[in-house]
């Protein structure tokens, strides 16, 4: 199989109701994470890595109007039931109107990579799930952005910059990589699927200009997966690396930016794979030993935060008012690791 192609809509508004396919054809051995190509043609990339993922961006900011154009994921219809002749180059424009995309788009189209631009929000709601392909990437700049569901991307990018970003108490934004076992073939005495091995977590970025609030009951994985070759035992299993997650709110100007972290960070993997990458920036920062203060523009963190969660490295950063160490705190960094259970060898590509 061989690289896909994009598609690119650049609009001040769009009613998006047909129907998308951006499959790509992977042979028995491309199970390798497609390199960068540079210059070079697609044809020429390594018969071991599988096609690039098509991509799919809609861009709603080059608008000459003065006004916002909102973009709304749901697991809900929003067809409006236009027929072709309805709309015409002299229709008048809805300066109200609500760009509806439904959650197939995402999990049944083939489309392996999404950017959505907006001078309006771009919204995830009503517990929609957006399950992306494996190494599969979303991205969304906005004014606001609020996740009432999950997304799921193995071995994946998610980067969400906006005006403020909410996650909802659970909701989910998951990237770890995948556990793949060739032996199972040889334990269940059927053909091996040969599924690509993305075992390295991905990335998860989010930043609020004004603000980002997770709440509690939300949770972010970017932990590793690992291999087990076709005659492999325990010895042999490949652990991958974790991934990175950085959560952060920019200098506030007049006021404060407001960053709150009430959900959970993975960043786990084997022993012999590398834990995560945790980035915190905002703009007042105080280590205790209860992760409790009364500023509310400043984010208190406990001195256990960095024991939990398999992170192998933190960075926090403040960028206005500084960042104090109380002295109650005793910070121990703790590295967590995954281990194999006893279901591992019988299971089938999973996280």
């Amino acid at each position: 199989g061989k690289d896909a192609g994009s598609i690119q809509i650049v609009s001040h508004d769009a009613i998006i109701e047909g129907s998308f396919n951006g499959n790509t054809i992977k042979g028995e051995l491309q199970r390798e994470l497609p390199t960068a190509l540079n210059d070079q043609p697609a044809y020429l990339r390594n018969f071991m890595e599988f096609a690039k993922g098509s991509s799919f961006s809609l861009d709603f900011t080059r608008s000459l109007f003065p006004f916002n154009r909102d973009v709304r994921i749901d697991n809900i219809a929003q067809n409006i039931g236009l027929e072709s002749g309805d709309v015409g180059i002299d229709t008048p424009l809805d300066t109200n109107h609500v760009v509806n995309l439904d959650q197939s788009l995402f999990n049944s189209s083939g489309l392996s990579h999404f950017s959505i631009t907006s001078s309006g929000r771009v919204d995830l709601l009503n517990d929609t799930n957006l399950n992306l392909l494996s190494a599969g990437s979303l991205l969304i700049e906005s004014t606001g952005t609020l996740l009432e569901g999950s997304i799921t991307a193995p071995g994946g990018d998610i980067n969400i910059t906006s005006g403020s970003i909410r996650l909802d108490s659970g909701s989910n934004l998951n990237v770890a990589g995948l556990w793949v076992n060739d032996a199972l073939s040889v334990i269940s005495q059927e053909s091996p699927t040969f599924d690509k091995k993305i075992i390295d977590g991905g990335s998860v970025n989010l930043s609020g200009r004004q603000s980002l609030i997770l709440e509690n009951g939300t949770d972010i994985d970017v932990s590793a997966g690992a291999y087990l070759p076709v005659l492999g035992n325990l010895a042999d299993v490949t652990p991958g690396n974790a991934g990175s997650i950085s959560v952060g709110v920019e200098t506030g100007t007049e006021q404060d930016a407001l960053l709150t972290l009430g959900g959970s960070f993975s960043g786990y993997a084997l022993l012999g794979g590398q834990g995560g990458a945790l980035s915190i920036n905002t703009n007042s920062v105080e280590i205790n030993s209860n992760g409790q203060g009364l500023n509310q523009s400043t984010l208190y963190l406990d001195d256990n935060f960095f024991a939990l969660g398999g992170f192998q490295n933190f960075e926090v950063i403040s960028n206005r008012e500084g960042l104090l160490v109380d002295s109650t705190a005793q910070i121990n960094p703790v590295l967590q690791n995954y281990q194999l259970n006893s279901n591992a060898f019988s299971s089938g590509t999973t996280t």
